[in-house]
């Protein structure tokens, strides 16, 4: 093990001096939970964490483990985001492959549905979102890092969560993330070059 990715909104899991103690790296993406997708900023933080640790280490055996409270939602959309972003294979392909890794996968509707917004695919009729696992009950101990007790109202606090939802895209709609800093200027010098205009 070489890396640990660490996806929930607390720290009380572990202690980090753990993973240092034994060399391992660690990156906190403090990701909400429950009806609350990764946003645009964690997912790319995440694929260039993976990304920068692989160009590391080309010719090592270390592993990254990724971890959400349970393993599966917001686990899988980063994975599945990272899959799409680097192995060329549809929404579709990287759904299946991490829920034959990690089954049952994603098993909420809105995760998949928002991979499918934000890749720009339409997502099949026939897809069925897995049924949630019989162990997966309310209370959620990793709800903005405080436990939700069993009383606690619900309703309220999903109503209060952006729910994306698969919507038909127009030409007025903004696409892609926002670009990091530190590769906006590149990006711009090659559009420059491909619209032969001298630097800005």
């Amino acid at each position: 093990l070489g890396l640990v990715i660490d996806l929930t909104n607390t720290t009380r899991y572990y202690q980090l001096s753990d993973w240092k103690k034994e060399g391992i790296g660690h990156v906190k993406i403090r990701c909400k939970g429950r009806d609350s997708v990764p946003d645009d900023e964690s997912v790319e933080k995440f694929c260039n964490e993976v990304l920068d640790f692989c160009s590391r280490r080309p010719n090592t055996k270390k592993y990254i483990l990724v971890h959400c409270t349970h393993g599966h939602n917001r686990t899988g959309y980063m994975i599945v985001s990272f899959l799409v972003r680097t192995e060329s294979i549809s929404v579709t392909e990287a759904i299946n492959k991490f829920a034959q890794a990690r089954p049952p996968g994603i098993y909420k509707q809105d995760y998949i549905d928002a991979l499918y917004m934000y890749f720009n695919e339409n997502k099949p009729e026939n897809l069925v979102c897995p049924q949630t696992p019989e162990w997966k009950s309310l209370p959620d101990p990793d709800y903005h890092g405080v436990s939700v007790s069993a009383t606690d109202n619900y309703t309220d606090i999903l109503n209060q969560e952006n729910i994306v939802r698969n919507e038909i895209m127009t030409n007025d709609d903004v696409l892609g993330d926002p670009i990091p800093s530190n590769q906006l200027r590149p990006m711009q010098e090659v559009c420059y070059q491909l619209l032969k205009m001298g630097k800005g």
